[in-house]
C-alpha cells in the first residue's frame, strides 16, 4: 500500500506540472476588451500570469491567484514525495478545491470565450482532487494497519 500511496503522490506532482504548463502557454485565456459602442470588440490572448495592465479586470486577479496556487502545490507535492505526511496532503487538497473552484468560476464569467486549456486545467484539478482523497483515504488506512500490528505485537 505505501508503494501505490507514493506512486499517487508522483501522479500528483506531474498533475500539478501539467496543470502549470498549461496556464503559462499564451493562449490559455481569452478575454474581450470593448472599442466602444459602435465597434467590434477585441478578442485578446494571453496566459494566465496577465499583463499588469489586464490586472484591473477581476478576471486577472482570479488567474493569478490559480497560477500562485498551482505553484504551491507543486512546492507541496515534491515535499510529499520527501516527507509523506497526511498535514501536506490535507494542504494540497484544500489549495487544489480552490483551485478547482476557481478554475468553475473563470470557466462560468467567459462561457463564449472558453479556451480548451481552461477546460483541461479544471479536469486536471478534478482528477487531482480525486488522487489525494484516495492518497489521504490509504494513508489513514496504512496508518490503522500499522498501529493495530503494533498492538498485536506488543501482546
Amino acid at each position: 500500500m505505501e508503494k501505490k500511496i507514493k506512486i499517487n503522490n508522483l501522479v500528483n506532482l506531474i498533475f500539478s506540472c501539467i496543470i502549470f504548463i498549461f496556464e503559462i502557454m499564451p493562449e490559455s485565456v481569452k478575454w474581450v476588451g470593448s472599442n466602444g459602442p459602435n465597434s467590434a470588440n477585441t478578442v485578446y490572448l494571453t496566459s494566465y500570469i496577465m499583463d499588469p495592465g489586464l490586472m484591473l479586470w477581476g478576471i486577472g486577479f482570479l488567474t493569478l491567484i490559480i497560477v500562485l496556487l498551482t505553484i504551491t502545490n507543486i512546492i507541496i507535492n515534491a515535499v510529499t514525495l520527501l516527507d509523506d505526511r497526511n498535514k501536506l496532503k490535507i494542504t494540497t487538497l484544500v489549495t487544489t478545491f480552490i483551485c478547482l473552484l476557481g478554475s468553475i468560476i473563470l470557466i462560468m464569467l467567459m462561457r463564449q470565450y472558453v479556451t480548451l486549456q481552461n477546460i483541461f486545467i479544471m479536469v486536471f484539478f478534478l482528477i487531482q482532487m480525486i488522487l489525494l482523497i484516495d492518497s489521504l483515504r490509504m494513508s489513514y488506512k496504512q496508518k490503522k494497519l500499522n498501529s493495530v500490528k503494533e498492538e498485536s505485537n506488543e501482546q
